[in-house]
């Protein structure tokens, strides 16, 4: 049995990615942990990005439980039928098949996600008819 080795991901070699999905998204993130980078044992991190001009994330769902935490900024989290700002330092649980969303207040919100699976691709992403 092979044991995951260490990883190092110098801030430079993620690149960002963009959701421009009208009535889905506005945002950009970028991948720092998951397997095409090495072995995660299980874990995916990220960073996302919502633009203070109208960054947001339409409600949708996904296959595996998910965590958000604020790093920056302000605004608006959905999950269930809840409603709550979203603040620095504020930490979010979603359980798998949870309805939710974001969007950025007067300043963009910055999160940081994890997902407990080995790829990205693995998550699916089921919108809310918008």
């Amino acid at each position: 049995m092979s044991h995951p080795q260490p990883v190092y991901i110098p801030r430079e070699s993620a690149d960002w990615q963009y959701k421009d999905e009208p009535g889905r998204a506005r945002y950009r993130y970028r991948l720092l942990i998951d397997a095409s980078g090495g072995p995660t044992a299980g874990l995916i991190h990220g960073i996302a990005e919502f633009p203070a001009d109208g960054g947001f994330e339409a409600a949708h769902r996904h296959n595996l439980p998910q965590t958000s935490h604020v790093l920056s900024g302000s605004g608006r989290a959905w999950i269930g039928q809840r409603e709550f700002r979203a603040r620095a330092g504020d930490t979010f649980f979603i359980p798998a098949g949870t309805m939710h969303g974001w969007q950025a207040g007067d300043e963009a919100l910055v999160l940081f996600w994890s997902y407990p699976a080995d790829r990205f691709d693995q998550i699916t992403y089921d919108f809310q008819d918008t």
